[in-house]
């Protein structure tokens, strides 16, 4: 793809994540919820990361993801028959730390990430979302398969060891979480940036207590 061609197809993507199905910037004024995602990738690199998930818990406690599903469509616009629904996970997710779901959990790029339980995601469009047991979506996001080409093969510096630098590796859907020492402000936007996923240990589930 030439450098023209590229480099159109990336401004239009800047202006198409706009559109993306996210949910509402969260400040102090209202209900942080338990579980955001803040990054995906949906295409594998030879020199870079390969697919994943994070999810993010802004909430001030623990957060049980047994409790909590994650959903897929091969579609941005999918009907409720479309989606594939698992259970995140088995343990505990500490406040302000995150959760990689990496399509190959061992590659040694990630730390801490466990196996997605998507075995792709789409080029051509698709939509993740996190609903809890009562069946309320907390978090979506969407993408085209416009937004897809904006992704682009990207010419950047690596920052990570074992890396290939200034390889030709694909950008993810990223947005910022900023924990300001009062609250955190979960920015509504979406940008196309260099990987960057970030995994924390589970911690076991307390069994339940048992009263005399």
């Amino acid at each position: 793809m030439g450098t023209m061609v590229r480099n159109i197809f990336i401004a239009l993507g800047t202006v198409l994540l706009t559109f993306m199905s996210i949910t509402p910037v969260v400040s102090a004024e209202s209900a942080l919820p338990a579980l955001v995602i803040s990054e995906v990738k949906i295409r594998n690199d030879s020199a870079g990361f390969n697919e994943f998930i994070e999810l993010y818990n802004p909430s001030g406690e623990s957060t049980d993801l047994s409790q909590y599903y994650i959903e897929y469509a091969s579609s941005p616009t999918p009907t409720t028959d479309m989606f594939k629904r698992f259970v995140i996970a088995s343990g505990l997710l500490e406040s302000a730390h995150s959760l990689v779901l990496a399509k190959d959990n061992l590659d040694p790029m990630f730390i801490d990430a466990i196996e997605s339980p998507f075995s792709s995601l789409s080029d051509d469009g698709g939509t993740v979302r996190i609903l809890d047991t009562s069946e309320q979506v907390i978090d979506s996001i969407s993408w085209t398969k416009t937004q897809s080409l904006a992704i682009g093969n990207i010419k950047y510096q690596c920052t990570m060891a074992n890396t290939i630098c200034n390889a030709n590796k694909s950008q993810s859907f990223t947005r910022e979480i900023v924990d300001d020492q009062c609250d955190f402000i979960i920015d509504a936007s979406w940008s196309l940036v260099e990987p960057s996923p970030v995994s924390s240990p589970l911690l076991p589930i307390p069994p339940p207590v048992v009263e005399d």
